[in-house]
């Protein structure tokens, strides 16, 4: 606050500390504007505007003192007194100037901007004093930074590979960051980032702040500016986590609520492709067949899996079902969680038809030569079929983008078309939209299986 101050005095008047002085002293006050008449002749009405901002920060907010000067009790009965038409016109200083400086600063500018009685001349001039400042001062900052840079200790020489880094090298970005240089490569940078906005607990997210992992303290708001520009500006693709971070101002409160559904995306993918989380997804597949088997409502199609079959089988077998099973059952999107409820249920079903046995225990009558006799000996079914994806998508490519074809795989859709034509109660049917030329097949078709029935009927 005082550096802008500052620099706006010096700007308008060339005076140094004056304004802060003149505030409280009606002598001086008299005194400065005989001295700087012809300066506030030449400003005109900015010299008025200018004089608001700083009768407010040097004065009132310095003294704290409420709005008026009465005691409480008078100050109710006056406000009784006063009818509305009393406070229509009248300058809201408290209002005008409510918050952190920074917001105050740009209510002024907007204000004053939007004043109708204020003349284009004079709104030119004001915005001029005010681009005047900010540039002195961004000067200065700018000044400061190099002489912090070159005094500045370099807190690390590698990357987090341990890996030797050099400051020229176009992949890497010098922070200054607690008064030390810290290196960071682009690859760095956007695990660094993705790690802290990604942070999760099971499926909820818990976005943390970015931190500096040589000092565990977090990045300012100028350094997360300088990390996403520098990533920008490279060959890399940006995060879309960083991005939507930075459309957020860098606010942590506002980037969960505005990206809650791909958080939680993230979290699933997170589960999935976790190494040291193999139990969490063998529970969740256990999970997932058994709500597929309650489904049914024949025995035949049940997927039956033996107690004691190895879990990695089962986890390599099911593993890639599981980011269907998971938006099923926690997706924020309605429709997203309906169609891969539906998708889930085909690739079962497609699964059973195809490895029958999986998951089975059988027995087999060898001769085991320690008993010297024929023993019946268990064995599990562990073969099965390579996983095939729901979705059919750029099969078509080279005319992928002039037309939207139906993106199911053939049993999806062969799937949804068993469902339709079962009765409403007896199982779910999936209203999901499909090509309209299928759609209006099935339907002559079905309208003249039942005429034929009727007139067999009849």
């Amino acid at each position: 606050m005082n550096i802008f101050l500052t620099t706006l005095e010096k700007v308008l008047y060339g005076t140094f500390n004056d304004q802060q002085k003149l505030q409280n002293d009606f002598a001086y006050k008299c005194q400065f504007n005989e001295v700087f008449e012809n300066k506030i002749k030449k400003l005109g009405v900015s010299h008025y505007l200018f004089h608001t901002m700083f009768h407010h920060f040097y004065c009132i907010d310095k003294m704290n003192f409420p709005p008026s000067s009465l005691p409480l009790k008078k100050r109710k009965n006056k406000k009784a007194k006063t009818s509305k038409s009393d406070y229509k016109g009248k300058f809201n200083i408290e209002n005008e100037f409510d918050g952190s400086f920074l917001q105050v600063k740009y209510k002024f500018m907007i204000k004053t901007l939007n004043n109708k009685f204020i003349s284009d001349d004079d709104k030119n001039q004001f915005m001029k004093i005010i681009s005047k400042c900010q540039k002195t001062i961004l000067a200065f900052n700018k000044f400061a930074l190099l002489c912090k840079m070159k005094k500045a200790n370099v807190g690390c020489e590698t990357d987090m590979y341990l890996n030797p880094v050099l400051v020229d090298d176009p992949n890497v970005i010098c922070l200054l960051h607690e008064n030390t240089k810290y290196l960071f490569t682009t690859n760095d940078v956007k695990k660094i980032v993705h790690k802290s906005l990604s942070n999760c607990e099971e499926m909820y997210s818990e976005p943390l702040p970015i931190k500096n992992p040589y000092n565990n303290l977090p990045f300012t708001k100028s350094n997360l500016y300088s990390l996403y520009f520098f990533i920008k500006k490279s060959d890399y693709a940006m995060p879309t986590l960083f991005h939507n971070y930075f459309q957020s101002n860098f606010c942590i409160s506002a980037f969960y609520f505005h990206n809650k559904t791909y958080l939680r995306n993230c979290s699933m993918n997170q589960l999935i492709n976790c190494k040291y989380s193999k139990e969490t997804q063998i529970e969740y597949i256990y999970n997932m067949i058994e709500d597929y088997n309650l489904n049914l409502s024949s025995k035949k199609e049940q997927i039956l899996i033996n107690d004691d079959f190895s879990k990695e089988i089962l986890l390599k077998a099911f593993l890639p079902f599981l980011k269907y099973y998971l938006k099923s059952q926690y997706s924020f999107a309605s429709y997203e969680k309906i169609e891969s409820k539906m998708v889930v249920n085909a690739m079962l079903l497609n699964f059973k038809k195809k490895n029958p046995l999986f998951g089975r225990k059988h027995y087999i009558n060898e001769f085991d030569s320690h008993v010297n006799r024929p023993v019946f000996k268990a064995y599990f079914h562990e073969d099965y079929s390579e996983f095939e994806r729901p979705f059919v998508i750029n099969e078509n490519y080279p005319h992928s983008h002039k037309s939207k074809l139906n993106n199911y795989a053939p049993f999806v859709f062969n799937y949804i078309q068993e469902q339709k034509r079962k009765p409403v109660n007896n199982h779910i049917r999936w209203n999901i939209t499909l090509d309209s030329d299928n759609e209006a097949i099935d339907t002559e078709e079905d309208t003249e299986d039942e005429s034929q029935e009727t007139e067999s009927v009849s």
